[in-house]
């Protein structure tokens, strides 16, 4: 199901290299029924190119600022699987053809720990400029006998079946967008991977793109200290006036249980936790 965005990005903005206090890891899994993945491919012989598509399946781990109404976040890890195999097909002309199969596709997050994007930019997206990933599963090809010929005379075989784990870590471009509607937050996430043969052995002379573009949900993390809504660690006075200062108004200002309205649950929340330290309250 694909949820409504309610609440802008432009909220969201980390300088690369920002240490997050205090962040909430909230994961998000992948809405397979708007996600997919496209492989396309280009011969570089006569220059054809073919692609295909699958939806995927997995999960993007963020950490965020804690609150109902985040300003930081950072990946933590990532992992996505398509859940159909790709086809691609090229004829060459004079009855050569050539045949590329991806199997078993998949995209893992390969650093041990976060990563910050740049500045936020125009449109509130996040943008990571170089992101570390390892792909796997793999590329079957097949040529037929002419063109195995011209393979064969630069040492590439006429067939072969190409672990896209050989590779390695490779850096992509990942270009995010956060949301939130109501108790969600939807993660939209894109990533493009390009590729061509002399990054895998015994490819056939070919230059390809994988682009992936994801949408995946999560629940919006309840704080830890509703009623502490300045966020100075401690219920107080200063959040009593905050709450009162905004008495009846649409605002995140003093809304202590994220429906939008400062009214009389807020300032029960406060009064109700008053004078104590978050972390404390019972």
């Amino acid at each position: 199901m694909r949820y409504p965005a309610l609440l802008s990005a432009a909220a969201l903005s980390i300088a690369a290299g920002t240490t997050l206090a205090d962040p909430v890891s909230v994961t998000f899994e992948v809405d397979s029924e708007v996600s997919v993945t496209t492989l396309e491919v280009c011969e570089t012989i006569t220059g054809s190119c073919d692609s295909d598509t699958s939806p995927i399946t997995g999960a993007v781990v963020l950490l965020l600022e804690p609150g109902i109404d985040p300003t930081e976040s950072a990946i933590f890890d990532f992992n996505f699987a398509l859940t159909e195999t790709l086809n691609l097909s090229y004829n060459l002309g004079f009855g050569q053809t050539l045949t590329i199969t991806g199997a078993d596709l998949a995209t893992q997050y390969a650093l041990d720990g976060p990563t910050a994007p740049e500045p936020v930019g125009p449109a509130g997206e996040l943008f990571f400029p170089a992101v570390p990933i390892v792909n796997a599963g793999t590329l079957s090809y097949n040529s037929s006998p002419f063109l195995c010929a011209i393979l064969q005379s630069q040492n590439i075989p006429c067939s072969e079946t190409i672990d896209l784990a050989t590779a390695g870590v490779v850096a992509a471009p990942i270009v995010a967008t956060l949301t939130r509607d109501g108790d969600f937050y939807i993660l939209d996430f894109d990533i493009t991977v390009t590729f061509n043969g002399d990054d895998l052995p015994d490819a056939p002379p070919i230059n390809g793109t994988i682009t992936t573009s994801i949408q995946a949900i999560a629940p919006v993390p309840a704080p830890e200290c509703p009623a502490d809504v300045d966020d100075s660690g401690t219920v107080d006075l200063a959040d009593l006036n905050l709450v009162l200062g905004n008495f009846g108004q649409s605002t995140s200002d003093g809304d202590t249980n994220g429906d939008g309205e400062v009214d009389l649950a807020d300032l029960n929340a406060v009064l109700g936790a008053f004078g104590t330290t978050c972390g404390q309250i019972d």
